[in-house]
């Protein structure tokens, strides 16, 4: 397994806050500006932890790299559930 392909879990994050911000948009312009706000102040702090997370990961089979992308998801589901912040 190529060493790069780890680097393919840093997307997760990204998705995982941008997904529901597609399934509700509307032409509102000020309805867009404050959920992009919002992605920005809860995405970036986790994909900073989602960077620290891939560069000590030793990832050499498949199953490693499945335990690191459920451990990103489970990452990103807790903030969302415990320190998610609205706006």
């Amino acid at each position: 397994m190529s060493k790069n392909v780890k680097w393919f879990t840093i997307l997760i994050p990204t998705f995982y806050f941008l997904i529901p911000l597609i399934l509700k948009f509307n032409y509102d312009s000020s309805f867009l500006r404050i959920k992009l706000i919002e992605l920005y102040i809860n995405c970036i702090p986790i994909t900073v932890c989602v960077i620290f997370l891939i560069k000590k990961a030793i990832v050499n089979n498949f199953y490693k790299l499945v335990v690191l992308t459920a451990f990103i998801v489970y990452l990103c589901s807790l903030h969302q559930i415990v320190t998610f912040i609205p706006v």
